[in-house]
């Protein structure tokens, strides 16, 4: 059975991992959102699938150090959806230390995160709404919601067509 020492290590390990995985998706949201101003879609489409495959190592990651903590809480004699203050209040000084560093780390990398995710959301939602605006202008017949026979919203398309059965 793992010592103390040990899961205490192993969770540091699996957070300074969990820290840098987090630091890969900033550095690809980051080029993201400049292949998005150049509107450069094939290289955004690369960068969008290495950050599902990022975001799936960030998802494991995650499941391990939930488990680690769940299984160091319980060795600390806590119940395993233990607080992470009440963790670091039963363990030494420099142990404490060291995790609240780790911790504020990993908060501030997911800070990062939301911020860039936050940015690329902003240009995202002022590109279409002025491109909707644009549009409604070049064809106001199509403004507002265009409904269905059935009472449902429906997309705004084509002009109808008419098709005469005599010919």
């Amino acid at each position: 059975m793992k010592s103390v020492e040990d899961k205490l290590e192993s969770l540091s390990r699996i957070l300074v991992q969990e820290i840098q995985l987090l630091g890969a998706l900033a550095e690809r949201e980051r080029i993201l959102q400049s292949h998005l101003l150049e509107r450069d879609w094939q290289e955004l489409q690369k960068v969008i699938d290495q950050m599902a495959a990022l975001s799936e190592e960030i998802q494991q990651a995650e499941g391990d150090r939930e488990r680690c903590f769940s299984t160091l809480s319980l060795t600390l004699g806590l119940n395993d959806t233990a607080s992470f203050s009440e963790l670091i209040s039963r363990l030494d000084e420099q142990s404490a230390g060291r995790l609240r560093a780790l911790y504020r780390s990993l908060k501030v990398a997911v800070m990062r995160i939301r911020s860039l995710t936050g940015g690329i959301d902003a240009y995202v939602a002022s590109s279409t709404a002025t491109m909707r605006s644009f549009l409604e202008e070049c064809s106001p017949a199509h403004r507002g919601t265009i409904y269905r026979k059935d009472g449902n919203a429906g997309a705004t398309g084509a002009h109808a067509v008419v098709v005469d059965r005599h010919l």
